[in-house]
This record gives structure tokens, C-alpha cells and sequence, in this order.
């Protein structure tokens, strides 16, 4: 005799097996916007689908949780996957363990997409809401997961759905009034569009509309409200393009110094005021030996030149009567004439297991940069006003740009100073997602940024995000230019997140007016 309550149990889970499985497709599917931005299409299908399957069809909560996992680890694995490439530049295990790294990494970050649909699920049962609500209702709940995700545990704000803009300075004008989350809470209603089109054409439009607006707004802004001045001050944004392989063998340290050197004084002239700017990490002793073999290695530092540069600070304590290392810091140093350190800042934003090992007592393992010591967040703020009538900084060290709204710490400054070594990464997608962050703060704080990379890629971008500048990856070269100047302070700059979660709460309001 058959059973068929079993069969059928047996047939409904590998239903819901191959469900969950298609929905994983999906996600790497939409994780490739994040590596090209041809393929938002796929995004919006991808979308699409995720909201059928979790949201409309009669699934309990627990499958609906996986069915979101699924979707979340297809697509961070896809669009973190040149994270894999530091553990073989370190040789740290290789690739094997750099993907096992990505995975865990994507499956964390992936809870932030489930719990998007099930309390998507919760509410839209609550307010009985039509598919409009339920479309609604699920757009801000992905843009309020991303932005919990950018805070909780220290934050992760990488590859936010606003950034699949950043071919388009257009439509990316509109973070100066809500930030990247709120371009990325548009984008969510415009992706979903395509779910109205057969039953309210109108509410479709009604979807798109916003985005349209937007990009309607910050083509005017460019056309007719900005300017295109430069202040007085000069700057050299070195790129040596030192291969992080070459980076990490101590006996070509002096080599690497002698190349930032030659690359800086070609053709400087030393009676113009001029801020020369280095990359992360790219001094390697201790500045702050002040022995007499460090004396004359910024000699040929002129009285009107500042340089900006990367460098591991070391901090001594006495123990039993010796000078014994107890932390360790990645900051950037401000160096004046005959080595005069003029100020240092700490990096605060530190990368796990890059910087510091969570939980390191539970773990028998060293960390990417070779050390048994973890580095150690900074403290003070980042913003340093520059002596001889120079400009005032905001100082960012690596993945400290990606945190909207962090960026400026403290009184507003004239221009963001973006130091980073992307080189772990090699010429994939990591160093141009990075760039694009840098390009949303320059627009949302409507300040210019002066970014320079060891390997690639260093810009000057203007305060409307305009790249003046570009020195792709792997090429060795200077970019001299200007200080673009700043603007008044954008919307975004005052009230920070704040007009976002106004926008959430509107969003919400409509959807619980649109019921079944």
C-alpha cells in the first residue's frame, strides 16, 4: 500500500530543495551587478523572483528565512569574491581558505536579507496589503537591512544596492539629499516595477517615478548649479604600484621608499605650495624614531611642501626596565620639513581578520598582515587643519570611506584625504567597488576627495563626484592637480540618515493604505 502523506512529504521537500537551490542561482545572479553594471537586468529578475517565491507563495516563516539565506549567499559570495585573492597574496592558506572566508563572510551578511522577508511577510499578513504594499513594504525592509548591516557589529556597508549607479553621476546626485540608502530604497520600488506591470500598469509607473525624478534632479544640479574651480593649493598623488607580494619582503623596503621619493620630487617645484599625498602603509619603519638614521630621509621635503602618507605607528611601554611593543596602529602621518611630524591619525574602522583577529583567544591562527599583534582602533577624530595656511582634512585610511555618514568626524573640513593599498586584492572588482564608495561620500558630503592607492586606483574626484583624475590599476605614475573646491553643505551632510528613515516611514504609511 503507498503512502501518500509521505510521498507527498518527500515530494514537498525536494520541491522546496530545488526552490531554495534556484533562488542561491538568483543571488549569484544579482551579485554580478556588483562586478559590472551591464547586468542589471539580471538584478532585476533576480529581484523579482526572491519576492515570488518568499513573499507570495505559501511558504511558513523558517522556509521563507532559508529561501532569503539562499538568495543573500549567492549574492555577497559573488560580489565579495576577490576577498579570496588577500589570503593567497599573504599566503595565508591560499584560496581554498580565502573562498571558506567569503562564504562564511556571505552567509553572516545574508541573514540581514532573511530577516527582510520574513518580517516583509509579518507585516504584509498584519496590514492584509495588496501586492503594492507588499512591494513596498519589502523595498524598505531590504534598504533598512542594509543599513543595520552597516553598523551592526562594526559595520559592513560594502556593495549597498545605490551603488549599481556609479556609471551614472546623474543619478547618483541624489545621495546629497538621502544618502546611499535612500538611493538604494528607490532602486529597490524601481527593480520591482515589473511585478505591477500586468496587473496596474500605473503602479508600476508609480514605482519608477521617484528614481526618474531623481536622476531629472541631478542632471539640472550638474547643468546648471555646479562649478568647476580649483583652489590655489597643488597636490601630487603618488602611485608607486608596488605588486603586494614585493610589498611584504622586508629586503626590498628601501627600494619601495626610494621610488615613493623619486616619484614625488620629479619636476616639484618648490616655491608652490603643494600637499604630496602616499598610500597606505607605504612607510614601513618607525617615523617616530627619531635616531639619527631616520634624520635625512625627508630632506628633500621643501618648506611649502606637506606630505600625506600611510604608516604602521608603534607604541613602547616600559616592562622590567625595557621598551617592550605594545600596540600596534595603522595611521596616517602629516610630515613637514626636516621630518617634522606635524600629526598622526589613527585608523578607527579596523578590518577582521585583516586588522584583528575576533575573538583571537579562541583561535590558535595569525592574522593577513603576518603578525601575532592585532592592530589597535584609533581614538581621536580625523580632522587635522593643515599648518602654513594649507587647507583642513578629513583623513580616511582604507574601508574607512565606505561608512556613510562617518566620514567626517568633526568640524567640516575642506577636502577628504583617502589613503589605501588595494593591491591584496589584485585587478579585480574590490578596487573599483571601493572607489565607487569613495565617489558616493565626495557627493553626499559634498566635499572633493584625494584618493591615493598603492596599486591602483588613485582619483581626484570633485564635491559633485567627478572624477578629475584617474590613475588606473597597476600603472606607476603621479597625479598632479588642484584642490577642487568644496561646496555648501549638502542635505545629506546635516541631517545624515535621518531624511531616509523619514522616507521609510512614508513608504510604510502608503503601504498600509494599500490593502486587498
Amino acid at each position: 500500500m503507498i503512502n501518500l502523506h509521505n510521498n507527498n512529504i518527500l515530494i514537498g521537500k525536494k520541491s522546496f530543495f530545488l526552490e531554495a537551490c534556484f533562488l542561491f542561482f538568483a543571488g549569484c545572479l544579482a551579485g554580478l551587478v556588483f562586478i559590472n553594471n551591464i547586468f542589471i537586468p539580471l538584478l532585476v529578475i533576480a529581484l523579482n523572483f526572491l519576492y515570488i517565491c518568499s513573499i507570495e507563495k505559501n511558504n511558513n516563516l523558517t522556509k521563507i528565512f532559508v529561501l532569503g539565506l539562499m538568495f543573500g549567499l549567492g549574492k555577497f559570495a559573488i560580489g565579495l569574491y576577490w576577498i579570496a585573492i588577500a589570503f593567497e597574496m599573504a599566503n595565508y592558506g591560499g584560496f581554498l581558505l580565502g573562498f571558506f572566508a567569503v562564504f562564511l563572510l556571505s552567509l553572516l551578511l545574508s541573514f540581514f536579507t532573511s530577516f527582510s522577508c520574513v518580517v516583509t511577510k509579518l507585516i504584509g499578513n498584519h496590514f492584509r496589503s495588496s501586492r503594492l504594499g507588499l512591494v513596498c513594504i519589502f523595498a524598505t525592509l531590504l534598504s533598512l537591512g542594509e543599513h543595520l548591516r552597516g553598523i551592526v557589529f562594526g559595520g559592513f556597508p560594502w556593495n549597498s544596492v545605490g551603488y549599481i549607479w556609479s556609471f551614472s553621476h546623474y543619478t547618483l546626485q541624489g545621495v546629497t539629499w538621502l544618502g546611499i540608502y535612500g538611493l538604494g530604497l528607490l532602486t529597490y520600488l524601481a527593480l520591482f516595477s515589473p511585478l505591477l506591470l500586468g496587473i496596474r500598469p500605473k503602479y508600476a509607473l508609480f514605482l519608477v517615478t521617484p528614481l526618474i525624478l531623481l536622476f531629472l534632479f541631478g542632471t539640472s544640479r550638474l547643468l546648471f548649479f555646479s562649478n568647476d574651480e580649483d583652489s590655489s593649493i597643488s597636490i601630487r598623488i603618488v602611485q608607486p604600484s608596488i605588486n603586494q607580494k614585493e610589498k611584504l619582503n622586508i629586503n626590498l623596503r628601501k627600494d619601495h621608499f626610494q621610488k615613493l621619493v623619486n616619484l614625488s620630487k620629479k619636476n616639484l617645484d618648490k616655491n608652490q605650495k603643494t600637499i604630496i599625498i602616499w598610500p597606505e602603509s607605504a612607510i614601513d619603519f618607525d617615523l617616530e624614531d627619531h635616531s639619527s638614521k631616520n634624520k635625512n630621509l625627508f630632506s628633500w621635503i621643501e618648506y611649502q611642501h606637506i606630505l600625506i602618507s600611510g604608516a604602521t605607528r608603534r607604541k613602547y611601554d616600559l616592562v622590567e626596565g625595557k621598551n617592550k611593543l605594545t600596540n600596534i596602529y595603522n595611521s596616517i602621518f602629516v610630515i613637514g620639513r626636516k621630518s617634522e611630524l606635524y600629526h598622526y591619525y589613527d585608523k578607527k574602522h579596523l578590518v577582521p581578520f585583516g586588522e584583528f583577529i575576533p575573538l583571537r583567544h579562541f583561535f590558535n591562527i595569525g592574522n593577513l598582515v603576518g603578525s601575532q599583534m592585532d592592530f589597535t582602533a584609533g581614538k581621536k577624530n580625523n580632522i587635522y587643519s593643515l599648518p602654513k595656511l594649507f587647507p583642513s582634512v578629513a583623513l580616511l585610511v582604507c574601508y574607512e570611506i565606505i561608512f556613510p555618514g562617518e566620514v567626517i568626524q568633526g568640524d567640516r573640513p575642506d577636502v577628504i584625504i583617502n589613503l589605501t593599498n588595494d593591491a591584496w586584492y589584485g585587478n579585480t572588482a574590490g578596487p573599483r567597488q571601493h572607489l565607487s564608495a569613495a565617489r558616493a561620500r565626495a557627493i553626499e558630503e559634498g566635499l572633493p576627495v584625494l584618493r591615493s592607492a598603492n596599486t591602483g586606483i588613485s582619483a581626484v574626484i570633485d564635491s559633485y563626484g567627478r572624477y578629475k583624475y584617474l590613475l588606473n590599476f597597476s600603472r606607476e605614475g603621479v597625479i598632479e592637480s588642484h584642490i577642487p573646491q568644496k561646496i555648501k553643505p549638502t542635505f545629506f551632510s546635516v541631517y545624515g540618515n535621518f531624511p531616509f528613515f523619514i522616507l521609510c516611514i512614508l513608504i510604510l504609511f502608503l503601504a498600509r493604505l494599500s490593502r486587498t
